[in-house]
């Protein structure tokens, strides 16, 4: 199992994010890596966090499980959690509910 605060959510991935990377979340819909940057700080002045476990990668599609806690407390848990990875570069971030059509 991961669990980091948000603050190391983005310092780890945004590096690894393509410029236009796509982040679907319950909040909305985010696109490229500034908007995102800023949608997380915001989150991150809430004392958001994260833990994700059981993954599972087929050819670049990562799902995962995880739980979304707030000043410690689980607000949301699940087991669709999904990042697309295409050439070492994350370009979809959301559920499995919410992965874009292709």
């Amino acid at each position: 199992m991961l669990s980091f605060p948000l603050w190391g959510v983005r310092r780890a991935i945004l590096p690894h994010l393509v410029d236009d990377v796509l982040f679907i979340n319950p909040t909305g819909t985010y696109e490229g890596k500034a908007e995102i940057q800023q949608h997380l700080q915001g989150l991150a002045n809430d004392g958001l966090s994260f833990e994700l476990s059981e993954f599972k990668d087929q050819d670049g599609r990562v799902s995962y499980a995880y739980k979304v806690l707030i000043n410690g407390q689980v607000v949301e848990e699940g087991t669709g959690g999904l990042t697309i990875v295409k050439n070492g570069k994350i370009v979809v971030d959301g559920t499995e509910t919410t992965e874009p059509k292709q």
